[in-house]
């Protein structure tokens, strides 16, 4: 089955949603730390987001910035097993990361925006 224009800006914009959520719970923890609730959606998201990633990470890496790519910013955000531990190890590369990642999506969304469909 071929993968439309439509296809593709439905799935990135899905994306976008969850990533936006677990970028959210990922902020309020380095804010807040890891709370019951905020280590709860984590966990609830980790998996949506997986899933909704592998359906754009294709075309989304390739709107990475080429020293950036290969740290993986995107796989990042959802590797480790719990929250605590995503921010226990945290050596100052989340920030950077979600501002990659973000200027990733917008370059993505740019670039469908401009493609006919």
């Amino acid at each position: 089955m071929t993968v439309t224009v439509h296809d593709r800006r439905e799935a990135l914009a899905h994306f976008h949603l969850v990533y936006e959520d677990l970028v959210e719970v990922i902020c309020d923890a380095g804010n807040y730390g890891p709370t019951s609730a905020l280590s709860t959606r984590y966990a609830e998201l980790v998996e949506e987001y997986r899933v909704a990633y592998a359906a754009v990470q294709a075309y989304l890496e390739h709107f990475l910035e080429a020293n950036v790519a290969l740290r993986q910013p995107f796989i990042r955000l959802s590797v480790r097993p719990t929250l605590a531990e995503l921010i226990e190890t945290d050596t100052g590369g989340l920030i950077p990361d979600i501002l990659a990642t973000r200027r990733a999506i917008v370059a993505y969304q740019q670039h469908l925006a401009q493609v006919p469909a």
